[in-house]
C-alpha cells in the first residue's frame, strides 16, 4: 500500500513524505538504488524514480531534493523537499 503520509512546512521549505508498507530492502540494495536514482542508469524500474527525480530537479532545481529511506513498517520512506525561495 503507498500512501502520501503528510506534508510539513518547516521554516522556508515544504516536505512531502510518501510511504508504503512493502518489504523494503536490505541496506546494500537501498544504497544502490539512491545511486542509481542520482545518476539514471539501472533497471526499467528504478529509471521510473531516476526519471521523476529528474523531472523535478529540472523544474525546481537546488531547491528541491529527494531522498529514500527504510522505514519502521518494513517499507520505503521517499521524502522530497522543496525549499522556498
Amino acid at each position: 500500500l503507498i500512501m502520501p503520509k503528510c506534508q510539513v512546512r518547516t521554516g522556508r521549505q515544504a516536505v512531502r513524505i510518501i510511504e508504503d508498507n512493502g518489504r523494503g530492502m536490505t541496506e546494500k540494495r537501498l544504497k544502490q538504488v539512491k545511486k542509481t536514482v542520482s545518476s539514471q542508469s539501472g533497471t526499467s524500474r528504478i529509471n521510473r524514480s531516476a526519471n521523476v527525480n529528474e523531472r523535478l530537479r529540472a523544474n525546481f532545481g537546488s531547491s528541491y531534493y529527494m531522498s529514500l529511506e527504510n522505514n519502521e513498517t518494513g517499507g520505503l520512506t521517499v521524502s522530497i523537499t522543496f525549499k522556498e525561495g
